[in-house]
């Protein structure tokens, strides 16, 4: 399988977690099912026993996924969630992390992770990145199907380029890996997700290579950056990599996704942030990005709309910009 899943080769092994059905969900021919959608991706998807799936169009002038992380052990908080989910018809649901509580302990995944999401993944591709509390990449390869079988990947979904990274591999093969993904992608909107925040004003910080990953960031102008581990949502001001960049990477921490929350210690690069969990629905629609935060409930937390023309961002955006220069 190829690093990048382009979107007539959707394969769903986000969706299935190909080893493991859910109770109650596809029957045991669903990967083949899969595989002829494949090949014949103009082809409307239908499952006996399940609600019907679709590949992802060539283009769509307008697309909508969700994004949380930090679920856990938090049942009943994730059910409440997951529940809200299809209300916004979502192409995609990303998860930035931490699905169980130990994830080598292979009893906890039904139970923490693919029952409360039961309604969702018999129908929607779910992409995970690795948390540290979903133990080893190999542990998590028991469930997903990663492409090559890396836990850092990439796909397109209409105009949406996302980049999911694994937060504890970061040598230089998966340097090089990502600034060739991200230059060669003609998407509008470049995402980049992973599980441990790396914000100067995170509470919490993981220890990729800021010097290799920040720059790149920049070069390739990502426009959004989402992570978890810290249970709250943040939203960070939009960071300047460079101090004569004219380009500005907004950071997400969204780590409210049904574990214990953590107390949020405002400060100076907040936009906002607030101790709640939460889900996070992004809408583009050209030049266009909607983030709508709401909680368990269905209630808005927090809303962001950035533009740009021509792949430049809004001055008024880039003119509410910090700069994060490196050492």
């Amino acid at each position: 399988m190829k690093d990048n899943i382009s979107t007539n080769e959707l394969k769903a092994w986000g969706t299935l977690v190909q080893k493991r059905l859910v109770r109650g969900g596809p029957p045991l021919d669903v990967m083949d099912k899969l595989e002829e959608a494949i090949n014949n991706p103009e082809k409307k998807l239908v499952l006996e026993s399940a609600p019907a799936f679709e590949t992802w169009p060539e283009t769509a002038d307008r697309l909508t996924f969700i994004v949380y992380g930090d679920s856990r052990n938090g049942v009943e908080t994730h059910r409440r969630m997951a529940r809200q989910f299809g209300r916004f018809h979502p192409a995609f649901i990303l998860h930035t992390g931490d699905a169980v509580n130990y994830g080598y302990i292979n009893s906890d995944w039904e139970p923490e992770f693919f029952e409360p999401l039961a309604g969702v993944l018999d129908h929607l591709p779910v992409f995970v990145a690795l948390g540290n509390h979903d133990g080893t990449a190999e542990d998590l390869r028991r469930w997903f199907d990663f492409p090559g079988g890396r836990t850092w990947y990439s796909f397109d979904c209409g105009p949406v380029h996302v980049v999911v990274l694994d937060s504890y591999e970061h040598g230089q093969d998966v340097a090089e890996w990502l600034a060739a993904d991200l230059a060669a992608t003609k998407a509008t909107w470049k995402f980049v997700a992973f599980h441990m925040p790396v914000t100067p004003y995170s509470y919490y910080l993981g220890d990729f290579d800021r010097q290799t990953l920040l720059p790149l960031l920049e070069k390739h102008r990502v426009d959004v950056v989402v992570a978890g581990h810290d249970h709250s949502y943040e939203r960070f001001k939009p960071i300047r990599i460079s101090a004569n960049s004219d380009h500005a990477v907004t950071f997400i921490t969204t780590g409210g996704g049904g574990a214990r929350l953590y107390p949020v210690y405002h400060m100076a690069g907040h936009a906002f942030a607030v101790s709640e969990h939460h889900f996070c629905v992004f809408t583009v629609e050209g030049g266009k990005l909607a983030l709508q935060v709401l909680d368990p409930s269905g209630q808005e937390i927090d809303h962001l709309t950035i533009t740009k023309t021509d792949g430049r961002l809004d001055p008024a955006y880039m003119g509410d910009a910090r700069t994060w220069e490196l050492p």
